[in-house]
């Protein structure tokens, strides 16, 4: 049953309480293995999920409120689209709340109007205000609010414009399959960054020196760190790979109905990005100087386990993928519907980059964002002061969960990342979870490939 097929059952105090005995029963399973180490993970999670919390209460009361205003914003809305096209294109067409170019017909209701958008760049810049509200003069800072609803109300123009051009102009399938949705999001993200980027340099708005507050003593930098620390050199190597990552599928997604023909640009924004790192990487991604302020990494052990660890743990993680990644009875797996349309030749070389990528890109970049940055940042704002393969429960266990989350099968994603993070700490090597990662990704290649599991890609 779903959700909302056990709540039409239950009813609502039925399902409030169902709901709380699942989660009751989940917090003391938890407690039960993880013992003592539950109680510092809770303390340290608390203000995180209270904050999650808090933001989730607002943002549902923003949207109820917004709602109300939906049908205003999207007469404007619908106004200025049709006027930027026939400015640039023209051929432009308007009856009642439709659009039409050529033969393709949009129409622009409340939900076209952008006002989430509007809503997601108040929240984050009212974030970002606060967060360094001692680098900011208020109220003067303030203007960055209706700044960003107005540009934010441009973006959504620009974006209407485009959707209507390429479904027009190029592929009608694009525009409403792929375009539509994912253009929302990388707008929302550029402006973000660019709003970002913006303020600080912007002299009216920041609090001169003679103004600045002081620091509170729990935000001061620490006296007995080294002068050059590397940490900024650190996290943007661990980070850079899999942020373009991120962006080219984002990207991609936004030009082709399935991102999946562009894989290779994906991978390779990731193998440019490392190359440009590679400095950082030879040079490690620890300060050696530095004396760890957090608990250090196991000290390297002999005999034949250290050597064999990574190897052992990749097919454990390959292992129970499988089990956790049953196979669906209908419809059966079957490769990307583009595949049966391209040559063989070109077909063969798509399927391998994606092997190359799987095998030989996704876990250096993945394990230098995850067990490299986030693991580490969980301990300290000085990464490079935390070996590589530090462990505590609260940091092994948010990196793991975030892991998992990013992958569909989250399950096996956070057992996963919590097997990596095993395999670095045995030895403190970032390279022995890159080496457990890379197998269990080429075994579940070989499984795509040779048992047509074509669900696990």
């Amino acid at each position: 049953m779903s959700l909302p097929e056990i709540g039409a059952a239950l009813g609502y105090a039925g399902f409030v309480l169902w709901a709380a005995l699942g989660m009751g029963s989940v917090a003391l399973l938890a407690r039960a293995i993880l013992a003592e180490a539950l109680a510092p993970l809770v303390r340290a999670l608390a203000p995180a999920l209270g904050a999650a919390m808090a933001l989730a209460a607002l943002v549902i009361a923003i949207a109820s409120q917004a709602v109300l205003y939906w049908d205003s914003l999207s007469k404007p809305t619908l106004a200025v689209t049709s006027w930027a096209i026939q400015l640039c294109c023209g051929g432009v067409r308007v009856e009642g709340d439709i659009i039409t170019m050529d033969a393709f017909r949009v129409r622009i209701d409340a939900t076209c109007s952008g006002i989430e958008g509007m809503v997601l760049i108040t929240l984050f810049l009212s974030g970002y205000l606060y967060v360094h509200r001692r680098d900011f003069r208020f109220p003067r800072a303030l203007i960055a609010l209706p700044a960003g609803l107005v540009l934010s109300f441009a973006a959504n123009i620009v974006r209407l414009v485009l959707l209507i051009i390429i479904g027009a102009r190029i592929d009608p399938v694009l525009a409403g399959e792929g375009f539509h949705s994912m253009a929302g999001w990388i707008f929302f993200c550029l402006l973000s960054v660019v709003m970002m980027a913006s303020l600080p340099r912007i002299a009216w708005l920041r609090q001169r020196r003679a103004e600045a507050r002081p620091t509170p003593p729990h935000l001061t930098a620490r006296t007995d760190a080294p002068a050059d620390d590397l940490s900024p050199r650190v996290t943007i190597a661990c980070l850079l790979p899999f942020a373009l990552w991120l962006a080219a599928g984002l990207l991609t997604a936004a030009v082709s109905v399935a991102g999946a023909p562009f894989y290779a640009l994906k991978a390779g924004a990731a193998a440019v990005a490392l190359w440009l790192m590679r400095d950082v990487y030879r040079a490690g991604l620890s300060d050696p100087r530095a004396a760890a302020p957090v608990p250090t990494a196991r000290a390297a052990q002999g005999g034949w386990w250290p050597g064999l660890a990574p190897w052992v743990i990749g097919l454990g993680v390959y292992v129970f993928w499988m089990i956790l990644s049953p196979l669906p009875e209908e419809p059966r797996p079957a490769p990307p519907v583009f595949l049966s349309t391209w040559p063989v030749a070109l077909a063969a070389l798509w399927v391998c980059v994606r092997v190359i990528g799987s095998v030989l890109v996704v876990p250096v970049i993945e394990e230098l964002a995850f067990r490299g940055y986030l693991q580490r940042r969980l301990m300290s704002a000085q990464i490079a002061q935390v070996p590589i393969g530090a462990w505590t429960w609260m940091s092994a266990l948010g990196t793991a969960l975030a892991f998992g989350l990013l992958h569909g099968n989250w399950i096996a994603g956070v057992l996963a990342g919590l097997a990596f993070a095993w395999a670095a700490r045995i030895r403190g090597r970032l390279r022995d979870a890159i080496l457990a990662h890379a197998l269990a990704n080429a075994l579940i290649a070989v499984s795509v490939l040779a048992l047509g599991r074509w669900d696990l890609w």
